[in-house]
């Protein structure tokens, strides 16, 4: 199936393009137990996107949650991510950067969108153009910890910033705990079809041991890895990548993000576990940021002396 042409995409007509050029999109490169990999990308397929199995999200069910279309000439990448403040997106470290060469992405490239479930809606309630990306500086491209990045939007959003787990609460993710995760993207690597709304579906978190048993390399120090284990029908896919793990606190319910979406099995099997960047090791850099873009004031990041966490 050719690629359309998108330079320059128009912003009315961006999500019924992103879903034409996503649905190109096939084969990954192995991960977890075959290799590791990333985010889903035509002509130079990688790993992750949206929900095996789950459920079809409703309207403001998950108000941060915020899709990413990164639009490279003939090359469009896709990836998911949580709005943190209000003029700031979440997201996986290689989402961020060529994950070949290190390079930062061009952030002129960059849309996203927030407030919106169903991404063939003809009217987009917010797309937001990117003026700053920030990958995590101890990202190690080569084998995956601090997989995470930032992406400063042109403009605050009216989402609201996902609450993020805080350090020393490790015991809201101890192994068992039932945790959820969001996307859009491929349903089934076997009979590709792109999902034009959020998903969600319910995974368990997992003990260290087994996540070293089935994934290698596996590093605690900066990895959760979660499965379906009641039901083996669920998990993470081609685009989901930057997405958020999430699970209750305690003392109100309320969901708060513990893991970012890393990577997971080439064909998306929740027969397997995948892999989520903890959100408690990257605190420091993670609150730096946050508090520089806390207020309606929107500028373009000074990048030479990043925070680090």
């Amino acid at each position: 199936m050719p690629v359309p042409s998108l330079r320059p995409p128009k912003l009315p007509s961006l999500l019924a393009l992103g879903a034409a050029v996503l649905a190109c999109a096939l084969v990954a490169t192995p991960l977890a137990l075959a290799g590791r990999a990333h985010r889903s990308r035509v002509h130079q397929p990688s790993a992750h996107g949206a929900i095996v199995g789950g459920a079809v999200a409703s309207e403001g069910q998950y108000p941060s949650a915020a899709f990413v279309l990164d639009v490279k000439g003939k090359l469009v990448e896709s990836c998911s991510g949580t709005v943190v403040a209000p003029s700031l997106v979440l997201t996986a470290g290689h989402c961020a950067e060529n994950i070949q060469t290190g390079i930062v992405n061009p952030h002129g490239g960059y849309y996203v969108v927030t407030s919106q479930v169903d991404l063939a809606a003809t009217q987009p309630t917010q797309i937001s153009r990117v003026i700053g990306v920030i990958p995590y500086p101890g990202y190690e491209r080569r084998r995956d910890p601090g997989d995470a990045g930032l992406l400063v939007l042109e403009k605050p959003v009216t989402a609201p910033p996902m609450p993020l787990v805080k350090v020393g609460h490790t015991h809201l993710y101890d192994a068992g705990t039932s945790a959820t995760i969001t996307g859009w993207g491929l349903t089934t690597t076997l009979h590709p079809k792109v999902s034009k709304k959020l998903r969600y579906a319910s995974l368990v978190v997992q003990p260290a041991g087994y996540c070293k048993r089935h994934i290698r390399p596996f590093f605690p120090r900066w990895e959760i890895c979660a499965i379906d284990s009641a039901h083996k029908s669920s998990n993470s896919c081609f685009g989901d990548s930057g997405g958020a793990l999430m699970v209750p606190r305690g003392d109100t319910g309320e969901l708060v993000e513990v893991g970012i979406v890393a990577l997971g099995n080439v064909r998306c099997s929740p027969r397997y576990p995948s892999v989520y960047t903890r959100v408690d090791a990257l605190s420091g850099w993670l609150h730096s940021w946050i508090a520089a873009y806390s207020t309606a004031t929107v500028r373009q990041p000074v990048l030479t002396s990043p925070p680090l966490g």
